[in-house]
């Protein structure tokens, strides 16, 4: 593209360019004799040997660009066809975090909105427990906890996160059927700093929130 709009070949500049003068010296016989009729042809001929010349000076045939053009838009359109490609193929988050578990395979098909990886935020741990009902006045929203995460040596800091609006049955995965009978309110408990010992899954007691015990 870029040689063909740069102009026209040398060899055809130099010929038109002494077609030109060649033109010029007929003029110039011409006129020295008395004939109207030969000074009109050869002042026409010059002038379309100029008209040539200064076309191949300003650049290609037309034919030549429009090719070279139609050339370069298909290259360019291939090019993006090949990057929307490329693009589609990378999967991004909103958030930073670790990957827990690849849910695809490859060769996979992969729907729009499909998951294909499990994602775990490092800096966005939280706890859920159950407090008792005759408790809940006790604890509100923003009051500091206590916990003791397995692992970990010291006691760290959280604040309550969220208390649930309606009571149930506490979880049948607490230890004993006495336990399991009551019904409790659940806490979102959120750890006040970040821990890098801490682990999504890690089990953890609360040992103080709010006003409890």
């Amino acid at each position: 593209m870029e040689l063909a709009l740069a102009g026209s070949r040398r060899e055809d500049i130099e010929s038109a360019r002494q077609e030109a003068a060649a033109q010029r010296e007929a003029l110039r016989l011409v006129l020295r004799g008395t004939r109207t009729e030969d000074v009109r042809a050869a002042q026409a001929r010059l002038g379309q040997a100029r008209a040539l010349l200064d076309q191949l000076r300003r650049g290609s045939r037309r034919e030549q660009i429009r090719q070279a053009r139609a050339a370069l838009e298909a290259a360019e359109a291939a090019a993006r066809a090949t990057g929307t490609v490329a693009i589609e193929r990378v999967v991004r988050t909103a958030t930073p975090g670790i990957v827990e578990r690849v849910l695809v395979a490859e060769g996979d098909l992969v729907q729009p909105g499909m998951p294909v990886v499990r994602l775990t935020d490092p800096q966005d741990l939280w706890l859920r427990v159950y407090l008792p009902e005759a408790r809940i006045a006790d604890v509100s929203v923003g009051d500091r906890a206590e916990l003791l995460v397995d692992g970990v040596p010291e006691p760290l800091e959280g604040l309550v996160e969220s208390i649930a609006s309606r009571g149930e049955f506490t979880p049948a995965n607490l230890q004993t059927p006495d336990e399991r009978g009551r019904q409790v309110f659940a806490l979102r408990i959120r750890l006040r700093r970040h821990d890098p010992r801490v682990k999504a899954g890690m089990y953890a007691t609360v040992r103080s929130v709010g006003n409890w015990p």
